[in-house]
């Protein structure tokens, strides 16, 4: 796998009125409606049972590794194991995560199980073609693909307004997987191209 040079991907977003990058139109999303709760938004205003602040993404690098039968280590076409680097020197060991905003066919049951196949092969192979660099040398935290992992952070009164990343409903953490297009350089959502390959239907935490 060819080294790839991605373009700052940690560079300070310019954040729209609808939450999103505008240069960066493979990444953008509709503004929220008004009075949704969605960042950015007026903290002054009270907050009821069902409102919630959505904060600025946070992006790490992340190595999706390569288990002992030789394989990347995703379950199914919505969950992966990834080891994160949190910075410093200091990585959070790899975990199985929940890809956001996407529901995959499950690999139970039967009656699902070729299209989950399907999904969780299409998840590897966009992987592989999109990675960042690749992971090489042995040692923690092992061989891999390279890919860019962003987390969501939110406010809501449950929390007592402490802001934390978003899980899903069994406890996983909720990720986007980041990835370069080595031809043109520009970063390729693969949770939004899993959705547009039809592998997997939009689905809201």
């Amino acid at each position: 796998m060819p080294q790839r040079n991605i373009r700052s991907p940690f560079r300070e977003p310019t954040m729209s009125k609808g939450g999103h990058n505008p240069e960066n139109t493979s990444d953008a999303r509709p503004a929220p409606p008004k009075g949704s709760g969605v960042f950015p938004r007026d903290l002054a205003e009270p907050f009821n049972a069902e409102q919630q602040v959505w904060l600025p993404e946070y992006r790490y690098y992340g190595i999706v590794p390569i288990g002992s039968d030789g394989k990347l280590q995703i379950y199914d076409g919505d969950t992966i194991k990834v080891a994160i680097d949190v910075g410093m020197e200091q990585w959070v060991g790899a975990v199985y995560y929940r890809l956001y905003g996407i529901q995959a066919p499950e690999l139970r049951p039967l009656v699902t199980r070729e299209a989950g196949t399907a999904a969780k092969e299409h998840l590897c192979d966009l992987i592989q073609k999109y990675a960042v660099w690749e992971a090489t040398g042995g040692g923690f935290p092992g061989n891999g693909c390279g890919i860019i992992v962003r987390t969501h952070k939110r406010l809501r009164p449950k929390d007592d307004y402490r802001p934390r990343e978003v899980r899903g409903k069994f406890g996983r953490w909720l990720i986007e997987l980041i990835g370069q297009d080595s031809d043109t350089h520009k970063q390729v959502n693969i949770n939004q191209l899993m959705i547009a390959d039809g592998h997997a239907e939009p689905y809201t935490p």
